[in-house]
């Protein structure tokens, strides 16, 4: 979470969410079917294998079907993703591809009385403007690692493209665009002391158009605001460690971001253009008497910049606004009592 989060790029309040796929080195391949209530079925398969001690590959296809417990929430995905390794005993690279296909609509909300009597139920409205969103990505990804006996260096690159359709009561917000974006880790662990130095770099080019939705009148689809979006990100982190006794170990890190929030009108008008300079410092420790118990205290800071939602409002308005601030205090432990049991 926050100043937490191991990956270099994060920068939102709430952390981050790891992914990790499986390789052709997990499984040789599955099938799966599922069905249950309200319409709901899902299916996955997927194929791998490691024909070699250097190669691995897998490719799997999964796709599910939600006609949803209350009217107009149905919902539906497709996607494919493939990745394939190379790996030796001290250089692995694995490249992935995916392409998703996401679309579901939107109930709304009900007042407490409607839900007690009524809950499957929409208000009028829903009906009439047909609330939802349809969101297409495709995306490209490579990591390499590079490790020696007291040392590891990794790069990522990656880039996608995404194009968004988000139909509210209110507007049509049509959005595409592309994000590309590179990451370079460098770790060192000299005697009692763990070094970790990061550069990232990441930006997003991105077109949105905000039309009114009105439908069934003639007033359907017109152009409230047309836009050509950028958003840029560039960390630089310096971590270190210490194991300060036999049962302490001490780190601390601090990350510097710049961050871009670029917003131009097709006509040219009201353009805003924002950039912040951040710092986003961290301090703990963990205190360990035995390998079963665990013991630990943290202090950090985070930033999030505005998205391009808060940035622009649904009347077309472009918005002014500072990056979120938060500072956290954790306290916590864990430890294991017997073979069965972990608190």
């Amino acid at each position: 979470r926050g100043a937490n989060a191991t990956n270099l790029a994060n920068n939102t309040l709430g952390g981050e969410l790891d992914f990790i796929s499986y390789t052709g080195r997990d499984e040789p391949g599955r099938l799966r079917y599922e069905y249950g209530s309200f319409g709901r079925q899902g299916w996955h398969g997927a194929i791998g294998g490691d024909e070699t001690e250097l190669w691995d590959g897998r490719l799997s296809i999964s796709g599910d079907r939600f006609s949803g417990y209350r009217d107009h929430s149905s919902s539906q995905r497709n996607s494919i993703r493939a990745n394939v390794g190379f790996e030796q005993p001290n250089f692995t690279n694995r490249t992935w591809l995916s392409w998703t296909d996401l679309s579901f609509e939107v109930a709304g909300t009900l007042s407490q009385s409607e839900v007690k009597n009524n809950p499957t139920a929409v208000y009028p409205m829903v009906w009439v403007r047909d609330p939802r969103r349809n969101v297409e990505q495709a995306r490209f990804a490579n990591y390499s690692v590079w490790q020696g006996q007291n040392w590891q260096q990794e790069l990522g690159l990656w880039a996608q493209h995404t194009h968004d359709n988000f139909v509210t009561p209110a507007v049509y917000v049509l959005s595409g665009g592309n994000t590309y974006g590179a990451l370079w880790l460098s770790s060192l662990s000299i005697n009692q002391f763990n070094y970790r130095v990061g550069l990232s770099t990441e930006r997003s080019d991105m077109n949105r158009d905000l039309r009114q939705n009105r439908r069934e009148t003639p007033y359907d689809g017109k152009l409230i605001g047309s836009y050509a979006m950028t958003a840029e990100n560039q960390n630089v982190a310096v971590d270190a460690g210490w194991q300060a006794a036999e049962h302490w170990y001490l780190s601390t890190g601090m990350k510097g971001t710049h961050s871009i929030r670029n917003v131009t009108p097709r006509d040219d008008q009201q353009s805003v253009r924002q950039r912040w300079f951040l710092i986003t410092p961290k301090l703990g420790g963990i205190w360990s008497p035995q390998p079963q118990l665990r013991g630990f205290t943290n202090l950090s800071w985070s930033h999030e910049a505005p998205s391009f939602r808060e940035i622009i409002s649904n009347n077309g308005a472009i918005n002014r606004l500072v990056p979120q601030q938060a500072f956290t205090v954790e306290i916590g432990g864990d430890g294991r009592l017997n073979a069965g049991i972990n608190w």
